[in-house]
């Protein structure tokens, strides 16, 4: 059976949850002692029973900012049962529902991921891709266990033209519906002649297969 396999860059602000929210996704439970992410961590999703889905959380604190770049290449690797080909297909852009700054902050991870790519050209290892808007991304606003009646609410779709859902990694909740549009679209662009919005809902089957650290 042929076996594919996609990497998904989350990025976000030190704090919002991102390793939490990864955690969730690869095994449907609350991580209960989250640490600080010091360099990038993987989680890896089976999806469709076909499919390796590989989550790469990249350290949000400042002191990072100089060489978290490093980690900004071959975010997706498409494995077959002989080779492997490189590309970037998602990114995952995260913030707490409950921090205004983390959302703002959410213009300067886009600076920062469109500045490597200008700089670098090989953050999207796709050549078909240029841009962020042509590129499958989804922002997730997570701890929405948080939120009050009181707490102002953010708009992504129309701030940064970015399908969005909300999550709470503590709660272990998400629309797990968008999610998995998201994740189809990510798979579907793999095998398209070119880069296309493609939605394809379906169910998912989350099986954690391993978990490293790099640095």
């Amino acid at each position: 059976m042929e076996i594919n396999a996609v990497r998904i860059g989350i990025v976000g602000d030190s704090g919002v949850g991102k390793s939490s929210l990864a955690h969730f996704l690869c095994n449907g439970s609350e991580l209960k002692q989250p640490s600080w992410t010091v360099g990038c961590t993987t989680q890896v999703l089976m999806y469709q029973e076909n499919t390796f889905v590989e989550f790469i959380d990249v350290g949000g604190h400042p002191r990072y900012e100089l060489s978290r770049a490093a980690f900004y290449h071959g975010f997706h690797g498409c494995y077959y049962v002989v080779y492997m080909t490189d590309k970037d297909i998602g990114l995952v852009f995260v913030y707490d529902q409950s921090n205004r700054r983390s959302y703002n902050n959410l213009k300067k991870w886009i600076a920062e991921i469109t500045a490597a790519q200008k700089a670098r050209g090989d953050v999207f290892a796709d050549s078909r891709y240029q841009t962020l808007q042509q590129f499958p991304t989804l922002v997730v606003g997570n701890k929405h266990d948080l939120v009050t009646p009181k707490t102002k609410r953010m708009n992504p779709l129309q701030d940064f033209k970015m399908e969005c859902v909300d999550a709470s990694a503590k709660a272990c909740t998400i629309d797990w519906m968008r999610f998995n549009v998201f994740l189809d679209r990510v798979i579907a662009t793999v095998h398209m002649p070119n880069p296309v919005n493609t939605s394809v809902s379906s169910s998912t089957n989350r099986q954690q297969v391993s978990k490293t650290s790099w640095w």
